[in-house]
């Protein structure tokens, strides 16, 4: 049986030393979180680490994340279909949108 391991404590420290530098030259980083479903635990591990911002492709993900309590500034990092902009809207705070007509909606 396969079987993977995350240790919460590597994202952490990781996730920081990576904050620290790039703050060093006055660069603000968002993690992308990918692979994970969502994981809330992930997501409170990067935010422990004083990165903000997570960014996901599955608006799901934010809506779970939100649910389960994740206090963080959430960026959609693909193109919304029509039919999604109203739970867009909701639950992302930030969304890449290439057409106007998705803006007008």
């Amino acid at each position: 049986m396969r079987r993977l391991e995350i240790n919460l404590n590597k994202i952490k420290h990781n996730a920081k030393t990576l904050k620290e530098e790039f703050a060093k030259k006055g660069i603000t980083i968002t993690s992308v979180i990918k692979g994970v479903a969502g994981s809330p635990e992930i997501a409170n591990a990067i935010l422990e680490s004083g990165i903000n911002t997570i960014a996901v492709s599955q608006f799901q993900d934010i809506k779970k994340m939100k649910e389960f309590g994740v206090k963080a500034e959430f960026l959609l990092t693909r193109l919304p279909m029509h039919t999604e902009v109203p739970d867009i809207v909701k639950y992302a705070d930030i969304s890449l949108n290439s057409e106007i007509s998705t803006v007008k909606l």
